[in-house]
Protein backbone atom coordinates (compact mmCIF):
# COMPACT_ATOMS: atom_id res chain seq x y z
CA UNK A 1 0.00 0.00 0.00
CA UNK A 2 0.78 3.57 -0.52
CA UNK A 3 1.42 6.91 1.13
CA UNK A 4 -0.14 10.14 -0.43
CA UNK A 5 0.92 13.90 0.01
CA UNK A 6 -1.45 16.31 -1.53
CA UNK A 7 -1.40 19.44 -4.13
CA UNK A 8 -4.19 22.00 -3.43
CA UNK A 9 -5.87 24.22 -5.97
CA UNK A 10 -7.63 27.09 -5.11
CA UNK A 11 -11.17 27.26 -6.08
CA UNK A 12 -14.72 27.17 -4.26
CA UNK A 13 -15.28 23.78 -3.13
CA UNK A 14 -17.85 21.37 -4.86
CA UNK A 15 -19.29 18.87 -2.82
CA UNK A 16 -21.89 16.43 -2.13
CA UNK A 17 -23.04 14.94 1.74
CA UNK A 18 -23.62 11.54 -0.08
CA UNK A 19 -19.79 11.50 -1.82
CA UNK A 20 -18.49 11.37 1.48
CA UNK A 21 -18.33 7.63 3.88
CA UNK A 22 -20.84 7.45 6.39
CA UNK A 23 -19.35 9.32 9.62
CA UNK A 24 -17.03 11.70 7.44
CA UNK A 25 -17.64 14.86 7.33
CA UNK A 26 -15.77 18.31 5.10
CA UNK A 27 -14.26 20.96 7.51
CA UNK A 28 -14.92 24.63 7.38
CA UNK A 29 -12.99 27.18 6.04
CA UNK A 30 -10.26 28.30 8.63
CA UNK A 31 -10.24 32.57 7.50
CA UNK A 32 -6.35 32.79 8.84
CA UNK A 33 -4.81 29.64 6.59
CA UNK A 34 -7.54 30.96 3.82
CA UNK A 35 -5.38 34.53 4.08
CA UNK A 36 -2.23 33.56 4.68
CA UNK A 37 -1.33 30.19 3.06
CA UNK A 38 1.99 29.17 0.60
CA UNK A 39 1.30 29.81 -3.07
CA UNK A 40 3.98 27.86 -5.17
CA UNK A 41 2.91 28.57 -8.29
CA UNK A 42 -0.45 29.98 -10.58
CA UNK A 43 -2.18 28.47 -13.74
CA UNK A 44 -5.25 30.42 -15.44
CA UNK A 45 -5.97 32.65 -12.19
CA UNK A 46 -5.75 29.45 -9.95
CA UNK A 47 -2.99 29.34 -7.22
CA UNK A 48 -1.77 26.05 -6.51
CA UNK A 49 0.08 24.93 -3.12
CA UNK A 50 1.60 21.45 -2.51
CA UNK A 51 1.09 20.54 1.23
CA UNK A 52 4.62 19.35 1.95
CA UNK A 53 5.80 22.54 1.93
CA UNK A 54 2.81 23.82 4.37
CA UNK A 55 2.98 21.00 6.43
CA UNK A 56 6.34 19.55 5.95
CA UNK A 57 5.86 15.39 5.36
CA UNK A 58 2.16 15.20 6.78
CA UNK A 59 0.44 11.74 5.02
CA UNK A 60 -3.50 12.11 4.63
CA UNK A 61 -6.00 9.47 3.71
CA UNK A 62 -7.98 10.56 0.56
CA UNK A 63 -11.04 12.04 2.81
CA UNK A 64 -8.59 13.65 5.19
CA UNK A 65 -6.58 15.29 2.06
CA UNK A 66 -9.64 17.27 1.09
CA UNK A 67 -10.46 18.40 5.12
CA UNK A 68 -6.74 19.30 5.26
CA UNK A 69 -7.33 21.62 1.78
CA UNK A 70 -10.80 23.18 2.89
CA UNK A 71 -9.23 24.82 5.67
CA UNK A 72 -7.57 27.02 3.47
CA UNK A 73 -10.80 27.78 1.03
CA UNK A 74 -9.00 25.32 -1.45
CA UNK A 75 -9.32 21.85 -3.09
CA UNK A 76 -7.03 18.82 -3.78
CA UNK A 77 -6.16 19.38 -7.41
CA UNK A 78 -8.58 18.93 -10.23
CA UNK A 79 -6.99 17.39 -13.31
CA UNK A 80 -9.24 18.64 -16.27
CA UNK A 81 -6.92 20.00 -19.06
CA UNK A 82 -3.55 18.17 -20.68
CA UNK A 83 -1.90 21.77 -19.95
CA UNK A 84 -2.63 21.41 -16.10
CA UNK A 85 -1.60 17.60 -15.81
CA UNK A 86 1.64 18.64 -17.65
CA UNK A 87 2.26 21.60 -15.33
CA UNK A 88 1.70 19.13 -12.50
CA UNK A 89 3.25 16.33 -13.87
CA UNK A 90 6.94 18.98 -14.11
CA UNK A 91 6.56 19.89 -10.68
CA UNK A 92 6.36 16.50 -9.24
CA UNK A 93 9.42 15.93 -11.60
CA UNK A 94 11.40 18.64 -9.73
CA UNK A 95 10.35 18.37 -6.35
CA UNK A 96 10.56 14.47 -6.61
CA UNK A 97 7.20 14.11 -5.07
CA UNK A 98 6.55 9.77 -5.27
CA UNK A 99 2.81 10.39 -5.76
CA UNK A 100 -0.54 12.82 -5.27
CA UNK A 101 -3.73 12.53 -4.31
CA UNK A 102 -6.23 14.73 -6.61
CA UNK A 103 -10.09 15.44 -6.06
CA UNK A 104 -11.02 12.36 -8.24
CA UNK A 105 -13.69 9.96 -6.67
CA UNK A 106 -15.79 7.29 -8.12
CA UNK A 107 -19.14 7.81 -6.83
CA UNK A 108 -21.37 5.22 -7.24
CA UNK A 109 -24.35 5.82 -9.55
CA UNK A 110 -26.83 8.69 -7.98
CA UNK A 111 -24.31 9.93 -5.79
CA UNK A 112 -22.89 12.53 -8.21
CA UNK A 113 -25.47 14.58 -9.75
CA UNK A 114 -23.47 15.76 -12.52
CA UNK A 115 -24.88 15.23 -16.41
CA UNK A 116 -22.48 13.17 -18.49
CA UNK A 117 -23.20 12.04 -21.60
CA UNK A 118 -20.46 9.57 -20.90
CA UNK A 119 -21.80 7.73 -18.20
CA UNK A 120 -19.00 7.75 -16.10
CA UNK A 121 -19.02 7.50 -12.52
CA UNK A 122 -15.67 9.32 -12.11
CA UNK A 123 -15.84 12.60 -10.98
CA UNK A 124 -13.23 15.81 -9.79
CA UNK A 125 -15.03 16.68 -6.58
CA UNK A 126 -13.07 20.53 -6.57
CA UNK A 127 -14.69 20.52 -9.38
CA UNK A 128 -18.21 18.36 -10.26
CA UNK A 129 -16.70 17.56 -14.10
CA UNK A 130 -16.47 14.06 -15.04
CA UNK A 131 -13.71 12.38 -15.70
CA UNK A 132 -13.43 9.66 -18.46
CA UNK A 133 -12.35 6.65 -17.12
CA UNK A 134 -12.40 5.22 -20.90
CA UNK A 135 -9.87 3.67 -22.39
CA UNK A 136 -9.95 6.29 -24.96
CA UNK A 137 -7.66 9.31 -25.15
CA UNK A 138 -9.84 12.15 -23.33
CA UNK A 139 -11.36 14.94 -25.79
CA UNK A 140 -8.78 17.96 -26.33
CA UNK A 141 -6.23 15.48 -25.04
CA UNK A 142 -3.35 14.51 -27.02
CA UNK A 143 -2.70 11.42 -24.73
CA UNK A 144 -4.17 8.94 -22.49
CA UNK A 145 -3.49 10.12 -18.84
CA UNK A 146 -4.55 6.88 -16.92
CA UNK A 147 -1.31 4.57 -16.58
CA UNK A 148 -1.42 1.06 -18.87
CA UNK A 149 -0.29 -0.84 -16.29
CA UNK A 150 -0.11 -1.73 -12.71
CA UNK A 151 -0.16 -3.92 -9.45
CA UNK A 152 -1.42 -6.90 -11.32
CA UNK A 153 -0.53 -5.38 -14.82
CA UNK A 154 -3.85 -3.93 -15.61
CA UNK A 155 -4.80 -0.88 -17.67
CA UNK A 156 -6.19 1.74 -14.70
CA UNK A 157 -8.39 1.97 -13.23
CA UNK A 158 -8.32 -1.78 -12.30
CA UNK A 159 -9.72 -1.47 -8.67
CA UNK A 160 -7.00 -4.42 -7.89
CA UNK A 161 -6.82 -3.86 -4.21
CA UNK A 162 -10.40 -5.15 -4.14
CA UNK A 163 -9.22 -8.62 -5.06
CA UNK A 164 -6.30 -7.93 -2.61
CA UNK A 165 -8.25 -7.42 0.68
CA UNK A 166 -11.84 -6.23 -0.18
CA UNK A 167 -10.96 -2.32 0.02
CA UNK A 168 -12.17 -0.10 -3.27
CA UNK A 169 -9.99 1.43 -5.05
CA UNK A 170 -12.29 4.45 -5.85
CA UNK A 171 -9.91 7.69 -5.38
CA UNK A 172 -7.66 9.02 -8.11
CA UNK A 173 -3.77 9.79 -7.31
CA UNK A 174 -0.63 10.61 -9.33
CA UNK A 175 1.74 7.78 -8.60
CA UNK A 176 5.96 8.84 -10.04
CA UNK A 177 7.19 5.61 -11.58
CA UNK A 178 5.80 3.22 -9.23
CA UNK A 179 5.17 0.53 -11.69
CA UNK A 180 7.92 2.39 -14.33
CA UNK A 181 4.95 4.07 -15.68
CA UNK A 182 6.06 7.72 -15.67
CA UNK A 183 3.96 9.84 -14.07
CA UNK A 184 0.47 9.08 -14.61
CA UNK A 185 -2.82 7.98 -12.89
CA UNK A 186 -4.01 5.42 -10.53
CA UNK A 187 -7.21 4.75 -8.78
CA UNK A 188 -5.88 3.65 -5.28
CA UNK A 189 -8.26 3.08 -2.03
CA UNK A 190 -9.60 6.17 0.10
CA UNK A 191 -7.47 5.31 3.42
CA UNK A 192 -3.72 4.83 2.28
CA UNK A 193 -1.72 6.68 4.60
CA UNK A 194 1.25 4.87 5.22
CA UNK A 195 4.96 5.67 4.70
CA UNK A 196 7.34 4.91 2.18
CA UNK A 197 5.93 2.85 -0.26
CA UNK A 198 4.34 -0.77 -0.39
CA UNK A 199 3.84 -2.93 2.80
CA UNK A 200 1.83 -6.46 2.95
CA UNK A 201 1.31 -8.88 5.78
CA UNK A 202 3.59 -11.57 6.23
CA UNK A 203 1.66 -14.15 4.08
CA UNK A 204 0.29 -11.42 1.21
CA UNK A 205 4.55 -10.49 1.20
CA UNK A 206 5.39 -14.31 0.58
CA UNK A 207 2.53 -14.20 -2.01
CA UNK A 208 4.09 -11.21 -4.13
CA UNK A 209 8.01 -12.42 -4.33
CA UNK A 210 5.75 -15.78 -5.53
CA UNK A 211 4.29 -14.13 -8.41
CA UNK A 212 8.39 -13.67 -9.42
CA UNK A 213 9.20 -17.40 -8.37
CA UNK A 214 11.04 -15.62 -5.51
CA UNK A 215 9.75 -15.88 -1.62
CA UNK A 216 10.74 -13.61 1.19
CA UNK A 217 14.29 -13.65 2.61
CA UNK A 218 15.46 -16.59 4.13
CA UNK A 219 18.52 -15.16 6.75
CA UNK A 220 21.17 -18.26 7.20
CA UNK A 221 24.50 -16.56 7.99
CA UNK A 222 25.67 -13.68 9.62
CA UNK A 223 27.09 -12.51 6.16
CA UNK A 224 23.53 -12.30 4.79
CA UNK A 225 22.38 -10.33 7.79
CA UNK A 226 24.90 -7.57 7.70
CA UNK A 227 23.97 -6.99 3.59
CA UNK A 228 20.30 -6.79 4.60
CA UNK A 229 21.31 -4.43 7.59
CA UNK A 230 22.98 -2.42 5.02
CA UNK A 231 20.49 -3.06 2.71
CA UNK A 232 17.67 -1.27 5.68
CA UNK A 233 19.99 1.46 5.86
CA UNK A 234 21.19 2.62 3.18
CA UNK A 235 16.94 2.64 1.97
CA UNK A 236 16.07 4.08 5.21
CA UNK A 237 13.81 0.72 5.83
CA UNK A 238 12.09 0.89 9.26
CA UNK A 239 10.70 -2.57 9.37
CA UNK A 240 11.11 -5.71 6.19
CA UNK A 241 9.48 -9.08 6.48
CA UNK A 242 11.66 -12.28 6.09
CA UNK A 243 10.21 -15.84 5.33
CA UNK A 244 11.11 -16.62 9.10
CA UNK A 245 7.85 -18.20 10.79
CA UNK A 246 7.41 -20.08 14.46
CA UNK A 247 6.14 -23.50 14.08
CA UNK A 248 3.08 -22.98 15.97
CA UNK A 249 0.35 -24.42 13.52
CA UNK A 250 -1.16 -28.84 13.23
CA UNK A 251 1.68 -30.66 11.86
CA UNK A 252 4.86 -28.94 14.33
CA UNK A 253 3.97 -31.66 17.32
CA UNK A 254 7.29 -32.92 18.05
CA UNK A 255 9.20 -30.97 15.09
CA UNK A 256 11.10 -28.90 17.69
CA UNK A 257 11.67 -29.72 21.46
CA UNK A 258 11.18 -27.53 24.42
CA UNK A 259 9.76 -24.02 24.14
CA UNK A 260 8.29 -23.07 21.02
CA UNK A 261 8.93 -19.31 21.43
CA UNK A 262 12.92 -19.85 21.91
CA UNK A 263 13.49 -23.01 19.89
CA UNK A 264 10.52 -23.28 17.35
CA UNK A 265 11.47 -20.83 14.49
CA UNK A 266 12.41 -21.75 10.72
CA UNK A 267 12.92 -20.39 7.36
CA UNK A 268 9.57 -21.31 5.93
CA UNK A 269 10.93 -20.36 2.38
CA UNK A 270 13.98 -23.21 2.30
CA UNK A 271 13.19 -24.89 5.29
CA UNK A 272 15.80 -24.69 7.21
CA UNK A 273 15.48 -24.31 11.37
CA UNK A 274 16.86 -21.34 12.96
CA UNK A 275 19.00 -21.48 15.98
CA UNK A 276 17.29 -21.62 19.34
CA UNK A 277 16.80 -17.59 19.80
CA UNK A 278 18.38 -17.32 23.14
CA UNK A 279 21.56 -18.62 21.86
CA UNK A 280 24.00 -17.02 19.15
CA UNK A 281 23.72 -18.98 16.05
CA UNK A 282 26.65 -21.32 14.88
CA UNK A 283 29.45 -19.42 12.83
CA UNK A 284 27.95 -16.12 14.03
CA UNK A 285 29.63 -13.55 16.50
CA UNK A 286 26.38 -12.01 17.62
CA UNK A 287 22.89 -12.76 18.26
CA UNK A 288 20.61 -11.20 15.46
CA UNK A 289 17.75 -11.38 17.79
CA UNK A 290 17.14 -7.98 19.47
CA UNK A 291 17.50 -7.78 22.87
CA UNK A 292 14.46 -5.39 23.86
CA UNK A 293 10.81 -4.75 22.75
CA UNK A 294 7.74 -3.54 23.00
CA UNK A 295 8.05 -5.38 26.60
CA UNK A 296 11.51 -4.16 27.02
CA UNK A 297 12.18 -8.03 26.52
CA UNK A 298 14.54 -10.22 24.91
CA UNK A 299 13.09 -11.41 21.85
CA UNK A 300 10.98 -13.07 20.70
CA UNK A 301 8.37 -12.10 23.49
CA UNK A 302 5.05 -12.63 22.00
CA UNK A 303 4.09 -8.92 23.16
CA UNK A 304 1.32 -9.03 21.20
CA UNK A 305 -0.83 -12.02 22.88
CA UNK A 306 -1.03 -10.37 26.39
CA UNK A 307 -2.53 -7.29 24.63
CA UNK A 308 -4.80 -9.03 22.08
CA UNK A 309 -4.30 -12.66 21.96
CA UNK A 310 -2.65 -12.54 18.09
CA UNK A 311 0.41 -14.45 18.18
CA UNK A 312 3.94 -12.82 17.03
CA UNK A 313 4.33 -16.20 14.92
CA UNK A 314 6.16 -14.19 12.11
CA UNK A 315 10.04 -12.95 12.01
CA UNK A 316 10.25 -9.26 11.05
CA UNK A 317 13.66 -6.99 11.24
CA UNK A 318 13.40 -3.67 12.65
CA UNK A 319 15.09 -0.38 12.07
CA UNK A 320 15.82 1.97 14.94
CA UNK A 321 12.53 0.73 16.50
CA UNK A 322 13.09 -0.16 20.22
CA UNK A 323 17.41 0.55 19.62
CA UNK A 324 19.29 2.36 18.07
CA UNK A 325 19.86 -0.69 15.09
CA UNK A 326 18.68 -3.16 12.82
CA UNK A 327 17.28 -6.34 15.13
CA UNK A 328 15.43 -9.54 14.63
CA UNK A 329 11.88 -9.36 16.09
CA UNK A 330 8.85 -11.77 16.29
CA UNK A 331 5.79 -9.98 15.11
CA UNK A 332 1.80 -10.78 14.66
CA UNK A 333 1.56 -12.13 10.89
CA UNK A 334 -1.48 -9.93 10.02
CA UNK A 335 1.05 -6.47 10.44
CA UNK A 336 1.89 -4.64 7.09
CA UNK A 337 5.75 -4.58 5.98
CA UNK A 338 7.66 -4.52 3.48
CA UNK A 339 9.15 -7.70 2.09
CA UNK A 340 12.52 -8.97 0.44
CA UNK A 341 12.24 -11.79 -1.99
CA UNK A 342 15.20 -14.11 -2.97
CA UNK A 343 14.98 -17.62 -4.38
CA UNK A 344 12.17 -19.54 -3.74
CA UNK A 345 12.88 -23.04 -1.98
CA UNK A 346 15.31 -25.49 -3.43
CA UNK A 347 15.83 -29.26 -2.17
CA UNK A 348 17.95 -31.11 -4.76
CA UNK A 349 19.09 -30.11 -7.84
CA UNK A 350 19.35 -32.64 -11.21
CA UNK A 351 20.44 -31.49 -14.78
CA UNK A 352 20.31 -28.06 -13.72
CA UNK A 353 16.76 -28.26 -12.31
CA UNK A 354 15.89 -27.32 -8.44
CA UNK A 355 12.95 -29.63 -7.16
CA UNK A 356 11.50 -29.61 -3.71
CA UNK A 357 8.62 -31.74 -2.36
CA UNK A 358 5.68 -29.78 -0.86
CA UNK A 359 5.41 -32.07 2.27
CA UNK A 360 8.95 -30.38 3.56
CA UNK A 361 7.58 -26.99 3.61
CA UNK A 362 6.46 -26.59 7.01
CA UNK A 363 3.20 -24.78 6.24
CA UNK A 364 2.27 -27.27 3.31
CA UNK A 365 3.32 -30.38 5.56
CA UNK A 366 -0.27 -31.51 6.05
CA UNK A 367 -1.82 -30.39 3.27
CA UNK A 368 -2.63 -32.39 0.04
CA UNK A 369 -3.53 -31.21 -3.85
CA UNK A 370 -5.64 -32.70 -6.13
CA UNK A 371 -4.07 -32.87 -9.63
CA UNK A 372 -4.48 -29.62 -10.66
CA UNK A 373 -3.80 -27.73 -7.74
CA UNK A 374 -0.55 -29.71 -7.23
CA UNK A 375 0.83 -28.02 -10.40
CA UNK A 376 -0.59 -24.82 -9.56
CA UNK A 377 1.18 -24.64 -6.60
CA UNK A 378 4.21 -25.76 -8.25
CA UNK A 379 3.64 -23.01 -10.98
CA UNK A 380 3.90 -20.44 -8.48
CA UNK A 381 7.60 -20.93 -7.74
CA UNK A 382 8.24 -20.86 -11.56
CA UNK A 383 8.29 -24.82 -11.23
CA UNK A 384 5.47 -27.42 -12.26
CA UNK A 385 5.10 -31.41 -10.76
CA UNK A 386 8.03 -33.41 -11.66
CA UNK A 387 8.47 -35.03 -15.23
CA UNK A 388 10.07 -38.04 -14.80
CA UNK A 389 12.48 -38.61 -18.14
CA UNK A 390 14.77 -40.57 -17.52
CA UNK A 391 16.29 -43.93 -15.09
CA UNK A 392 18.34 -41.45 -12.81
CA UNK A 393 15.86 -39.02 -12.68
CA UNK A 394 13.59 -41.37 -11.63
CA UNK A 395 15.77 -42.97 -8.78
CA UNK A 396 16.47 -39.84 -7.31
CA UNK A 397 12.60 -39.16 -6.61
CA UNK A 398 12.69 -42.84 -5.81
CA UNK A 399 15.02 -42.54 -2.92
CA UNK A 400 13.29 -39.44 -1.73
CA UNK A 401 10.27 -41.27 -1.07
CA UNK A 402 12.07 -44.22 0.51
CA UNK A 403 14.17 -42.02 2.59
CA UNK A 404 10.83 -40.14 4.05
CA UNK A 405 8.67 -42.76 3.83
CA UNK A 406 6.61 -40.64 1.39
CA UNK A 407 2.97 -42.52 0.64
CA UNK A 408 2.24 -41.04 -2.65
CA UNK A 409 3.38 -37.93 -4.72
CA UNK A 410 1.58 -36.20 -7.91
CA UNK A 411 3.54 -35.95 -11.09
CA UNK A 412 2.70 -33.68 -14.12
CA UNK A 413 1.61 -37.04 -16.04
CA UNK A 414 -1.37 -37.11 -17.66
CA UNK A 415 -3.35 -38.85 -20.27
CA UNK A 416 -4.63 -37.83 -23.51
CA UNK A 417 -8.12 -37.96 -22.99
CA UNK A 418 -9.24 -35.10 -23.09
CA UNK A 419 -10.48 -32.45 -26.40
CA UNK A 420 -8.29 -32.26 -28.94
CA UNK A 421 -7.10 -35.97 -28.35
CA UNK A 422 -9.85 -37.76 -30.02
CA UNK A 423 -8.78 -37.59 -33.57
CA UNK A 424 -5.08 -38.71 -32.33
CA UNK A 425 -4.03 -41.99 -34.25
CA UNK A 426 -0.75 -42.02 -32.60
CA UNK A 427 -2.38 -42.45 -29.53
CA UNK A 428 -4.05 -45.61 -29.63
CA UNK A 429 -4.26 -47.72 -27.69
CA UNK A 430 -4.31 -44.75 -24.97
CA UNK A 431 -3.51 -46.44 -21.84
CA UNK A 432 -0.62 -47.54 -23.68
CA UNK A 433 0.52 -44.85 -26.09
CA UNK A 434 -1.44 -42.03 -24.96
CA UNK A 435 0.14 -40.75 -21.58
CA UNK A 436 2.33 -37.19 -21.81
CA UNK A 437 4.26 -35.13 -19.21
CA UNK A 438 2.00 -32.21 -19.27
CA UNK A 439 4.65 -29.84 -17.45
CA UNK A 440 6.48 -30.01 -20.77
CA UNK A 441 4.17 -31.54 -23.21
CA UNK A 442 6.83 -34.38 -24.05
CA UNK A 443 5.17 -37.88 -24.28
CA UNK A 444 5.62 -40.88 -22.15
CA UNK A 445 6.79 -43.96 -23.97
CA UNK A 446 4.49 -46.70 -24.32
CA UNK A 447 3.43 -47.95 -21.07
CA UNK A 448 3.87 -51.62 -21.47
CA UNK A 449 7.46 -51.40 -22.19
CA UNK A 450 11.00 -50.58 -20.52
CA UNK A 451 11.42 -47.23 -21.77
CA UNK A 452 14.64 -46.44 -24.22
CA UNK A 453 17.87 -46.11 -21.73
CA UNK A 454 16.10 -47.70 -18.74
CA UNK A 455 16.69 -51.08 -17.44
CA UNK A 456 13.08 -51.53 -16.10
CA UNK A 457 9.55 -50.53 -16.18
CA UNK A 458 8.64 -47.75 -13.99
CA UNK A 459 5.10 -48.39 -14.40
CA UNK A 460 3.42 -50.90 -11.57
CA UNK A 461 2.82 -54.55 -12.80
CA UNK A 462 -0.39 -54.29 -10.23
CA UNK A 463 -2.89 -52.11 -8.66
CA UNK A 464 -6.37 -52.57 -7.55
CA UNK A 465 -7.60 -55.27 -10.15
CA UNK A 466 -4.47 -56.76 -9.93
CA UNK A 467 -3.16 -55.91 -13.45
CA UNK A 468 -0.32 -54.17 -14.99
CA UNK A 469 -0.58 -50.44 -14.72
CA UNK A 470 -2.17 -48.13 -16.34
CA UNK A 471 -5.62 -50.10 -15.55
CA UNK A 472 -8.14 -47.28 -15.12
CA UNK A 473 -9.23 -49.74 -12.26
CA UNK A 474 -11.90 -46.55 -10.72
CA UNK A 475 -13.78 -46.03 -13.81
CA UNK A 476 -15.02 -49.59 -13.30
CA UNK A 477 -16.11 -48.39 -9.85
CA UNK A 478 -17.98 -45.11 -10.11
CA UNK A 479 -17.21 -44.22 -13.98
CA UNK A 480 -14.36 -42.12 -12.86
CA UNK A 481 -11.21 -42.05 -15.60
CA UNK A 482 -7.97 -42.58 -13.63
CA UNK A 483 -6.21 -39.71 -16.34
CA UNK A 484 -3.53 -38.77 -13.72
CA UNK A 485 -0.34 -40.08 -13.11
CA UNK A 486 1.03 -40.53 -9.37
CA UNK A 487 4.36 -42.50 -7.51
CA UNK A 488 2.59 -44.82 -5.05
CA UNK A 489 4.52 -46.33 -2.21
CA UNK A 490 4.09 -50.09 -1.52
CA UNK A 491 0.61 -49.22 -1.52
CA UNK A 492 0.04 -52.53 -3.39
CA UNK A 493 3.05 -54.68 -2.53
CA UNK A 494 4.59 -53.61 -5.53
CA UNK A 495 7.00 -50.93 -3.68
CA UNK A 496 7.48 -47.62 -5.19
CA UNK A 497 6.28 -47.68 -9.03
CA UNK A 498 3.51 -45.45 -11.32
CA UNK A 499 0.10 -45.69 -10.93
CA UNK A 500 -2.97 -44.47 -13.17
CA UNK A 501 -4.97 -42.52 -10.74
CA UNK A 502 -8.14 -40.41 -10.92
CA UNK A 503 -7.39 -36.24 -10.65
CA UNK A 504 -9.51 -35.92 -7.80
CA UNK A 505 -7.81 -37.63 -5.35
CA UNK A 506 -5.36 -35.28 -3.25
CA UNK A 507 -1.79 -35.77 -2.69
CA UNK A 508 1.53 -33.65 -2.16
CA UNK A 509 3.99 -33.40 -5.05
CA UNK A 510 7.29 -32.44 -5.83
CA UNK A 511 7.88 -29.40 -7.76
CA UNK A 512 10.54 -29.12 -10.84
CA UNK A 513 11.96 -25.75 -12.57
CA UNK A 514 10.10 -24.91 -15.63
CA UNK A 515 12.06 -23.75 -18.01
CA UNK A 516 8.81 -22.29 -19.75
CA UNK A 517 7.77 -20.14 -16.83
CA UNK A 518 11.25 -19.38 -15.97
CA UNK A 519 11.45 -17.71 -19.62
CA UNK A 520 8.36 -16.06 -18.61
CA UNK A 521 8.84 -14.22 -15.95
CA UNK A 522 12.59 -13.30 -17.10
CA UNK A 523 10.82 -11.98 -20.24
CA UNK A 524 8.24 -9.93 -18.58
CA UNK A 525 10.30 -8.34 -15.71
CA UNK A 526 13.43 -7.20 -16.90
CA UNK A 527 16.22 -7.63 -15.07
CA UNK A 528 15.31 -9.76 -12.88
CA UNK A 529 17.57 -12.51 -10.87
CA UNK A 530 15.97 -16.08 -11.06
Amino acid sequence: MKSFIILVVCFFAWSSAAETKPGRFLSLPVPQKCANHTIDFTFNGHNYFYSGTEDGNDQFTFDKARQYCQQFCTEPISLETEEEFDLIVNFMKRGKIPYLWTSGRNCPSGHCPVNDQRNSTWRWLGSGQPIDASQNIPDGWTKRPWSYTGHFKWTQPDNAEFRLNGSTEDCLALLYNVYKDGITWHDVANDHNETNGETYSWLYGRNLCREYCMDAVSINTQQENEFVKRFMNKKEIKALWTSGRSCDFPGCNGTFKGDILINGWFWSADLNAIEPANKINKGWTYNPWSQTGHNKKPQPDNAEFEVNETKEACLALFRDVYEPAVGWHDVACYQEYHVLCEDSPKQFNYRGHNYFFTGHVPELANKRYDWLDARNLCREYCMDATSIETQEENNLIYRLIQQHDIPYIWTSGRLCDFAGCENRTDLIPKNIFGWFWSANREKIQATNQIPNGWGYNPWSKTGHKKKPQPDNAEFDINQTAEACLSVLNNVYGDGIAWHDVACYHEKPTICEDSEELLNYVAATNPGIRL
